[in-house]
């Protein structure tokens, strides 16, 4: 089975996961394809008008610094064995597997790219950016989504914010065939995690990204051995949240939640 992964580039959350999966997969992965969380159709002054609306500026700053610290201590670790700090490109490049970045998923480039490939299955991880029907129709097993929420209860982005805002009990993670809309194909597998009040954002980002790939590996291995029984999304059961906007944010805060 040949596999190709879409992923977000992404130096915190997701890197020390992905090595599992990398090393459980290696000889399936054919190609990394990283994407930018900036969306093709935004200008730079609007991705940071949206940073700044969905953190504030004091988060913002956080969140900028650790990027900046662990794409260069990433750069150190090329010196130094000693440091464990890596990239996903870095973690790829280990293995001798093709990693390659794209600004938009549904080019004719990338689709050209993963054609020439035949690729099997493809697996998207945290892509801010909609599979369109020329991609999710591409390889013969489909495309499957890492989704950081536990479906149907939390379709769309950044579920680790909402179910804080809102004062959910409990978060999960979920892996699902993807089709045209988002985040409504059928479940392949999917688990809730607690909960507890020392949670915040950046904690649950953490644990539903470990969970996530944990799904992902149990999922690939149903997928290889044709065992998947799938589970109904019933999207009518379950909500949708786009990017949260500074209102959002101010309510998030009113109820004494926090990002880190």
């Amino acid at each position: 089975m040949k596999i190709a992964c879409i992923c977000l580039d992404d130096p915190i959350y997701l890197p020390k996961y992905l090595d599992r999966f990398f090393d459980a997969q290696a000889d399936s992965v054919e190609l990394v394809v990283l994407v930018s969380p900036k969306l093709p159709s935004e200008s730079i002054r609007d991705y940071m008008k949206r940073l700044l609306g969905m953190y504030g500026v004091g988060p913002f700053v956080i969140q900028a610094v650790r990027v900046v610290f662990l794409r260069g201590l990433s750069v150190f670790a090329k010196f130094l064995p000693t440091i464990k700090s890596k990239t996903i490109f870095q973690m790829t490049k280990q293995r001798g597997i093709p990693c390659v970045r794209v600004s938009n998923i549904n080019s004719d480039k990338t689709l050209a790219l993963l054609n020439n490939l035949e690729i099997d299955l493809i697996i998207s991880i945290a892509v801010p950016q909609i599979f369109k029907k020329p991609l999710l129709d591409l390889p013969n097993l489909g495309c499957i989504n890492v989704h950081g929420g536990y479906l149907p209860d939390y379709r769309g982005v950044f579920s680790s914010f909402w179910v804080l805002c809102n004062n959910e009990s409990t978060t999960g993670a979920s892996v699902h065939y993807m089709t045209e809309g988002i985040d409504d194909g059928e479940i392949i597998a999917r688990h809730r995690l607690p909960i507890t009040s020392e949670d915040s954002v950046d904690s649950l980002c953490f644990r539903t990204a470990e969970l996530g790939i944990n799904l992902l590996c149990d999922s690939v291995n149903l997928i290889r051995k044709d065992e998947v029984l799938p589970i109904p999304n019933e999207t009518d059961k379950g909500r949708y949240n786009s990017f949260p906007k500074s209102q959002d944010r101010k309510v998030f805060l009113s109820r004494g939640k926090s990002y880190f």
